[in-house]
């Protein structure tokens, strides 16, 4: 009788350790696919001949409620590219030859100011951008991370599009929304959704 009590105790146990196990493994695939992540990118043939590893940044277009979040995103685009060993121009300097130049606004650069722009920052692309999320949103009981952006590479003798990405990251993970977990930071998605954009580009 004690054998068998014990058996069925034993059992029992690695009956529910294996049932726990299943959980884990559909709540973490749940968790790393649930997350609404979208990338939409364009990429023009001739991009692979050219040489990308000297960038010029342009500042970003915000068109979010937050007042920081397109010199944030700057930031970061100009880190995760200098982390590919490409050359960014000092963004000081992008501004000296931007007023030299008299533009008026770095969103509508094109034909001969970009050419312009090209040669006094001895660039043969561009980086232009523009975010349109990078804010916290609020849920029934959690709050979580939503960032969206658009780049665009740019060449300054012809004007092209070479590159384009939109992307977009964020809401809650099945952690935060059941278990109340704490999620990711706003900076920690806007670096997620930089880095898949160029790592559709390098």
């Amino acid at each position: 009788m004690i054998n068998k009590r014990y058996f069925l105790r034993e059992e029992a146990g690695k009956s529910r350790a294996l049932h726990l196990s299943v959980i884990f493994i559909f709540m973490v695939t749940v968790s790393f696919y649930g997350c609404s992540s979208n990338l939409k990118k364009y990429k023009h043939a001739e991009i692979e001949t050219r040489n990308l590893d000297r960038i010029a940044i342009l500042p970003m277009e915000n068109l979010t409620a937050n007042e920081y979040a397109d010199e944030k995103v700057r930031s970061l685009v100009i880190m995760d590219l200098l982390s590919r060993d490409v050359n960014v121009i000092e963004p000081g300097e992008v501004m000296r030859v931007y007023k030299e130049l008299r533009l008026r606004s770095f969103q509508q650069v094109s034909g001969r100011n970009l050419q312009n722009l090209g040669e006094l920052l001895d660039v043969d692309v561009v980086l232009k951008g523009s975010v349109g999320t990078y804010d916290m949103k609020k849920g029934v009981s959690v709050s979580y991370p939503e960032v969206s952006m658009h780049l665009m590479l740019i060449d300054t003798d012809s004007s092209n599009i070479l590159w384009s990405a939109w992307h977009t990251s964020g809401g809650a993970s099945i952690w935060t929304r059941h278990f109340g977990a704490e999620g990711t930071t706003l900076d920690e998605t806007a670096r997620k959704v930089i880095k898949e954009a160029f790592d559709s580009l390098y």
